[in-house]
């Protein structure tokens, strides 16, 4: 009897990993980003690769160590930050030499460690599979509850960036939202192990968490520090704490938001009336302003939710109409339903 007449089965493995913070070139704009390390010797950098591809990153300069004097430093979700008068922590040897730790700690006895090869591609049943996607993984921020081994839950959460406010300093955090109330904040000397409702409070406050101004020193961990330049903010501080709550409701089971918008979107779209269209306003401004082109497609963002609630002018703040227009050619159109009781 051959392989294939037997019953198939499969099974799935945990991989350990950790990540920390470092800086990708992208296009000639500086992007800070989480380096994830795992187990197997793959490194996530915009890309699963191996350590001899991770070694290519470096040398090509897609991987980083240092942002130039007087270019910026995008930080996804918080802003952009002009580099001045700035002391790095690695060169491109040192983190080599970093990552290269951090596998032998997580696999001592470096078994099983993934070797692409130096290939860009590989070959499966004819179709050409780029390295950056074979293999990846789904990703969660979690803890382990006690005790740790053998046997262990884990608790699932979600993560921010914000800077928080130390020794006359700004230190930029990653704060880590768990689903039992807890929180965690990496970034500091040390890791803060607190509440929810503690951090809530710490929010409220700005000597404890802010958005740099020109001239603020801030420290990132693991990266470096500098003093901030020109500062430009995607959120508020508002809409930053409302993000907080955001993801607390989130890993609580209770929805985040943004999908609680799109539902609400979904049943103005089957039932159009006042009544879905109210509920489609109260979902949609219960969105923290900076993730509200989250609530509808990648091609067309928040745009007809923003043309039902605010009127059909709001195409003209669409991408595709503005390029459109400024080049001359047809303007798109989004079809949106009226609600049938007003008709």
């Amino acid at each position: 009897m051959g392989i294939r007449d037997l019953q198939q089965k499969k099974r799935t493995r945990t991989l350990r990993g950790v990540a920390f913070p470092g800086i990708i070139c992208n296009g000639g704009s500086y992007f800070l980003t989480e380096l994830e390390v795992y187990e197997d010797g793959l490194i996530d950098c915009w890309g699963l690769v191996d350590q001899k591809l991770f070694q290519q990153k470096l040398d090509s300069g897609w991987v980083v160590t240092e942002v130039p004097e007087h270019e910026s430093l995008h930080i996804h979700g918080v802003g952009v930050f002009e580099v001045l008068r700035a002391e790095w922590q690695h060169s491109p040897q040192s983190l080599a030499s970093y990552v290269e730790d951090v596998i032998d700690t997580l696999n001592p006895t470096r078994v099983n460690l993934f070797d692409l090869r130096d290939k860009k591609y590989l070959s499966i049943k004819g179709a050409r599979i780029a390295i950056s996607e074979f293999g990846s993984r789904p990703r969660e921020t979690w803890k382990y509850e006690d005790p740790e081994w053998p046997i262990s839950g884990t608790v699932i959460g979600r993560t921010i960036r914000h800077f928080f406010q130390s020794d006359d300093v700004l230190r930029l955090v990653t704060i880590k939202v768990f689903g039992d109330e807890t929180v965690r904040i990496l970034g500091m000397r040390e890791p803060i192990e607190k509440s929810f409702e503690e951090l809530a409070s710490d929010f409220s406050s700005r000597d404890r968490f802010r958005i740099p101004a020109t001239g603020d020193h801030v420290i990132v961990d693991q990266i470096g520090a500098f003093t901030c330049g020109k500062v430009f903010a995607f959120a508020s501080e508002i809409d930053l704490r409302n993000e907080i709550v955001d993801i607390h409701k989130t890993v609580s089971g209770k929805g985040s938001s943004v999908v609680l918008c799109k539902r609400a979107f979904e049943e103005y779209c089957a039932d159009p009336t006042r009544k879905t269209r109210e509920e489609l306003r109260k979902a949609y401004e219960s969105v923290p302003r900076h993730m509200r082109h989250f609530c509808g497609d990648q091609d067309s963002k928040d745009i007809p939710i923003r043309m039902i609630l605010y009127g059909k002018n709001q195409i003209e703040h669409w991408s595709h109409y503005l390029v459109a227009k400024h080049l001359g050619q047809e303007l798109p159109t989004i079809h949106v339903p009226e609600p049938k009781d007003e008709r």
